[in-house]
């Protein structure tokens, strides 16, 4: 083949993946020419594996569009002798990732290292700990029928019986225009932080000023009107410094993989984004955008032993012309959220504000319990707002 029709073929291989198997059950590396042989040897077995696999690891790419395998192979770091197996790919890609963020580090792309470093993270739990040893599996076996899933539930003093919150899980706040989703976690916040001294690293970057989110707060923390009084700050003070840290979203990049390395250095029980819209997509596609973005959240509140709160807004909805809600929007679903089907998928737990437009009462709908009957019930709930505090009784 000359060179030109080469590189076609290997194009195919990568980007398209209704032409892999035709191509790896016809060609060999022989059949290349130099570097595209080394190429096609070293891609072969991924595809032989996962003919079907829809996307190529975007480093994984960008080593290849680099010339970076062939060099890789040239200096050994590939043996040309030995076959290639997933996991000495993978091995690669980790090692590529950490020569990338040397590079960055060296010409001072913070931004790049930063993102490097997140990826190089995500790598850290493959390797010897990436399954479970025998004798764990089995001492949780002996442990589950004793005790049962002896889960750390925490109680918000809202949805006592619907909603009990656990670490290591991602919920989902979505609701009706003006519902006051915001509002609603500020106050779940709050009783968290009170009740159980719970720290919270907030990424609001709709709740700006942020002396105003910083009154709605102290509203809910003293039960009472705050902004404007000549009351005693103290108590509002040290509450809020205690268990509320700030990111300035002022400054920081709305960049999902620079908010999660930023909370990486810190301690704190609960992650909030508020709201999601307002992130950088950073890919072409949106729903593919958002269903890695939610993954890597799932993964980060598991490592990092917290719980991450999302807002995310719904795509605009359509007043009721009928039913309970008539005249209203109705309550909004997980597949309302703009963006993609997956915010019903990957969440733990889904919960939909709704209040009404004449009135003080509030409905909350759990729309999903990871461990329904356990955690909580899909249920809804009815409370009533209390502008005075802005709390929910």
């Amino acid at each position: 083949m000359n060179i030109e029709l080469e590189q076609i073929i290997l194009m195919e291989l990568l980007h398209t993946p209704a032409s892999r198997r035709m191509i790896i059950d016809n060609l060999r590396p022989h059949h290349f020419n130099a570097d595209n042989k080394a190429l096609y040897q070293f891609l072969q077995p991924i595809f032989t594996q996962d003919p079907d696999m829809e996307d190529m690891n975007p480093f994984m790419r960008e080593m290849i569009d680099a010339g970076l395998i062939n060099t890789y192979i040239d200096i050994g770091r590939i043996p040309s002798d030995t076959p290639v197996t997933l996991s000495s790919i993978w091995a690669l890609q980790k090692e590529y990732l950490h020569d990338q963020y040397s590079n960055a580090i060296a010409i001072g792309n913070v931004k790049r290292a930063l993102n490097l470093l997140t990826q190089i993270n995500d790598f850290s739990t493959q390797g010897d700990d990436s399954l479970y040893p025998d004798d764990f599996v089995a001492s949780e076996i002996r442990d589950g029928i004793a005790n049962g899933l002896n889960l750390e539930m925490v109680k918000t003093g809202i949805l006592d019986k619907a909603y009990r919150i656990i670490k290591k899980q991602t919920t989902v706040i979505t609701g009706s225009p003006t519902s006051g989703k915001s509002n609603f976690m500020d106050a779940m916040a709050v009783n968290l932080a009170a009740r159980h001294g719970w720290k919270f690293l907030v990424f609001s970057p709709e709740s700006q000023p942020l002396k105003l989110h910083l009154m709605n707060l102290a509203r809910k923390y003293e039960g009472q009107h705050v902004m404007g009084t000549k009351m005693d700050p103290a108590g509002s003070v040290k509450f809020i410094l205690e268990h509320f840290t700030f990111i300035n979203t002022n400054t920081l990049d709305h960049n999902i993989d620079l908010i999660l390395e930023l909370a990486r250095g810190l301690e704190f029980d609960a992650l909030v984004i508020d709201p999601w819209n307002e992130l950088d997509i950073t890919e072409e596609n949106e729903g593919r955008f958002i269903s890695k973005s939610l993954s890597k959240i799932k993964s980060f509140s598991y490592r990092k032993n917290c719980h991450v709160f999302i807002i995310a807004h719904p795509t605009k909805l359509k007043l009721a012309v009928s039913g309970p809600y008539v005249g209203q929007y109705p309550p909004a679903s997980a597949y309302d959220i703009d963006g993609s089907g997956k915010w019903y998928s990957k969440p733990d737990n889904i919960l939909s504000v709704w209040r009404d437009a004449n009135s003080s009462a509030v409905e909350v709908h759990v729309q999903k319990i990871k461990y329904e009957g356990v955690t909580g019930n899909k249920e809804m709930v009815k409370l009533t707002y209390k502008v005075e505090t802005g709390s929910y009784i």
